[in-house]
């Protein structure tokens, strides 16, 4: 795949981690956007800062204020851009992003982010139909009997 196609939005799932390079030793990574070159310092968050980060999309919910999801979520991530860390202007760049570097930063991050895929294909033994359902985690998941 060229660099045109990448930057026309056909990314594929190499050229997204091509894009990337780490863990360094303070287990960052480093993702390199298509459109800016800008080179993104991330991490992995901690199930602390996706608490917090969850918390903030709450309260702009609440207080209904704009939804920003993505660029909060960048923001959550983001250590530094092309080495500077200092949070305002890290925040400046993060909500001026084109959309294309906005789409590669997501896709690569969730690359990169361990997660589970919680989903089954359900088929009723009674009708025959079928879905995709989600397994939920709950205690009875752990503890049946719970």
């Amino acid at each position: 795949m060229s660099a045109s196609q990448i930057n026309e939005g056909h990314i594929t799932e190499d050229s997204e981690l091509e894009a990337v390079s780490g863990p360094n030793a303070s287990g960052f990574y480093h993702i390199t956007l298509t459109v800016t070159k800008a080179v993104f310092e991330v991490r992995l968050m901690t199930g602390r800062e996706e608490k917090v980060f969850s918390k903030r999309v709450e309260t702009r919910r609440k207080k209904k204020q704009a939804e920003a999801i993505l660029t909060d979520q960048f923001k959550t991530f983001t250590v530094s851009i092309n080495g500077i860390d200092i949070v305002r202007q890290v925040y400046s760049f993060i909500d001026n992003l084109p959309i294309r570097d906005s789409r590669f930063l997501r896709k690569t991050y969730a690359k990169l982010a361990p997660s589970l895929d919680l989903k089954h294909d359900y088929t009723c033994s009674e009708c025959g139909y079928d879905q995709e359902v989600e397994v939920p985690i709950t205690a009875q998941f752990f503890w049946p009997d719970a």
